[in-house]
């Protein structure tokens, strides 16, 4: 017997050595799909402002305020003043300009230039900053930079803030604003204007402290 179990381990060790073993039962579970990654795109649709008419015997003042260039019956042309924005470099850019502007309502109404943005990303995400500054020479306007949301129910315009969500399809209007005070000192005033309006993924915003 010890002679037999010599000779089953030699086997052993020499099977072994030749790289034969005992295979054990397997399975395989195959994996295929696809992937892609959602999008975050804001869109500029139209672009809009207003222009400040002189109507002799309009009544009062004979200042009449309209949202698109074209002249009310009886003003006289060009329009005096006017704030508009249009496409900048790319799509993404907007440049506004305000043109002769003077105080309105005693220096207490903004001249504004407006943008519609659509919503085309894929992905819900929050506006997560809005301003606009004027360069130093412009120190005595007051800029300020609304929002405005399309609200589908109510078929309006409601007002907006910084931690608006937006989903896929959804409208806002952006308005870039100046202030002219009724102050001497903002007469003949010439500079820049600079700003920006961003969103971020929802589940990444932080409210501003």
């Amino acid at each position: 017997m010890k002679k037999l179990g010599l000779i089953c381990l030699t086997l052993v060790m020499v099977l072994g050595g030749l790289g034969i073993g005992y295979a054990a039962w397997t399975d395989t579970v195959n994996i295929t799909g696809t992937a892609n990654t959602g999008t975050v795109d804001l869109v500029v649709e139209e672009y809009s402002g207003m222009w400040a008419w002189k109507v002799p015997g309009e009544v009062p003042d004979e200042l009449v305020i309209t949202q698109e260039n074209v002249a009310p019956e009886g003003a006289l042309e060009p329009a005096v003043a006017y704030a508009n924005a249009a496409q900048g470099v790319t799509a993404d850019d907007i440049v506004v300009t305000f043109d002769n502007i003077f105080p309105l309502e005693n220096g207490t109404a903004y001249w504004y230039a407006d943008a519609l943005i659509h919503y085309a990303g894929s992905i819900p995400v929050k506006v997560s900053f809005a301003d606009i500054t004027v360069s130093e020479s412009l120190a005595g306007l007051t800029p300020t930079v609304d929002i405005l949301y399309w609200d589908e129910i109510e078929q309006l315009w409601v007002p907006a803030e910084v931690g608006l969500q937006l989903h896929y399809c959804n409208y806002i209007m952006i308005l870039i604003g100046l202030l002219v005070p009724q102050d001497n000192a903002t007469q003949g005033l010439r500079g820049t204007i600079e700003g920006s309006i961003s969103v971020i993924q929802w589940n990444e915003y932080v409210a501003p402290v």
